[in-house]
């Protein structure tokens, strides 16, 4: 312990200058318990955006897919020309690259607001075995719009591009229907407390309309709080899924091989005509997935910092003359969040005050 010894002249001031100089000690070094607080062990969640507030969360998505395919012992001959053919060009590669825009408005006296989130493809890309690029659809942009009240959503509207995919294939009413079902697991994400090294799991059932793909599972997300500092919580996630899908199947002309065993390269346009390509009947398709990754949250303004991800899915699909066709994805996910200043006139209004 620093010690300044008074003398008779500056007996008057010394007292004072010594608390000074402890006190300038004392920040210099670090004094216990004065400039560390001590952190809290505990965390109450919620993913609700704050009203009036901006987001912006920027996602990038690589995915590898291999397609292979099995001809049983009951399969003409061009049908297993082209299960030869496709080791050689079942081989893509994707790249998207995604950009969430999220507004709230100021909270009205009732304690609600409004929140639009608006979701547009910045980039999107397929190449094939030999590198040459594919043709994929525009999703066009996707409006997502929610009333919210006391951390709740009310009410939920979705807007598509007239043209994507998406808005000729299924109903507004449907595709409303599956982006509620998507959100409520950040309703029984919402008012949980964890320690760290706590998790919980957090259980959604998944179901696709009919369309390109129907099909019905279940997703299990378990969230595990390994880290809280200054108000950051990281979290290890695991994820696990199952599938059951109805995949339309092209006609047996496309699916025996006689286009494709004589052109092999063109089977690389499989999974961006499969939407359009005429179905002769519905094949059975069973899909299995596993992911790790980590999720980075601030918890003052209810920012995702950053959020990777890298998951591993398989399909099994039943086609004709006692073909199966085997997918295999590896998709690397990665988001990176930031706040954005106040739109102009949706700040909201200060309380004037005396003195």
């Amino acid at each position: 312990m620093l010690r300044i010894a008074p003398t008779a002249r500056s007996a008057p001031s010394a007292r004072p200058l010594s608390r000074l100089a402890a006190l300038a000690l004392a920040v210099a070094i670090g004094a216990p318990g004065a400039a560390f607080a001590a952190e809290p062990d505990s965390v109450s969640l919620n993913l609700m955006p704050l009203p009036a507030s901006r987001q912006q969360l920027d996602m990038k998505t690589d995915v590898r897919m291999t397609m292979s395919m099995e001809a049983g012992p009951d399969a003409p001959e061009k049908a297993r020309q082209t299960a030869a053919a496709l080791k050689d060009s079942g081989r893509f590669t994707m790249r998207s690259e995604m950009r969430q825009s999220v507004t709230t408005t100021p909270k009205a006296a009732d304690g609600s607001y409004a929140m639009r989130a608006d979701l547009v493809t910045l980039k999107s890309e397929m190449r094939d075995a030999t590198g040459k690029v594919q043709p994929m659809p525009n999703m066009g942009k996707i409006t997502f719009k929610a009333g919210l009240k006391n951390d709740e959503i009310q009410s939920i509207d979705v807007e598509l591009d007239p043209n994507s995919p998406m808005a000729s294939t299924w109903s507004q009413e449907v595709t409303r229907q599956m982006f509620d079902k998507a959100f409520d697991w950040m309703r029984k994400f919402n008012g949980t407390t964890l320690k760290v090294g706590e998790s919980i799991e957090l259980p959604m059932d998944v179901s696709l309309p009919p369309g390109v793909a129907a099909g019905n599972g279940r997703m299990v997300g378990r969230y595990t709080l390994t880290e809280l500092k200054r108000g950051i919580a990281t979290f290890d996630v695991g994820v696990k899924m199952d599938m059951a899908l109805t995949v339309p199947v092209p006609p047996a002309k496309a699916a025996s091989g006689e286009d494709a065993a004589s052109t092999p390269t063109d089977t690389a346009s499989a999974p961006a005509n499969a939407a359009s390509a005429p179905a002769d009947r519905a094949g059975q398709a069973a899909m299995s997935g596993t992911g790790q990754g980590t999720m980075v949250l601030r918890m003052a303004d209810r920012l995702m910092l950053r959020n990777d991800m890298t998951m591993t899915l398989d399909m099994d699909l039943g086609m004709q003359q006692g073909v199966m066709m085997r997918m295999n994805m590896q998709m690397d996910m990665q988001a990176v969040g930031k706040s954005l200043a106040a739109a102009k006139g949706t700040a909201p209004a200060k309380t004037k005050t005396k003195g």
